[in-house]
């Protein structure tokens, strides 16, 4: 029984695991996201000013 309980201690440990790259790919694909949107903006501004 015990050794049941081993696997699912590794398996819970290997999601986690899988959730933090995930929610580090999340913040970077977010910080792109930011700076192509404000990138956006700044380039509508120039164009209107013209």
């Amino acid at each position: 029984m015990a050794s049941l309980f081993e696997r699912l201690d590794l398996e819970e440990a290997f999601v986690r695991g899988e959730l933090s790259s995930l929610r580090e790919k999340i913040a970077v694909a977010e910080e792109r996201l930011a700076h192509l949107t404000i990138t956006r903006e700044t380039l509508l501004s120039l164009v209107c000013e013209e």
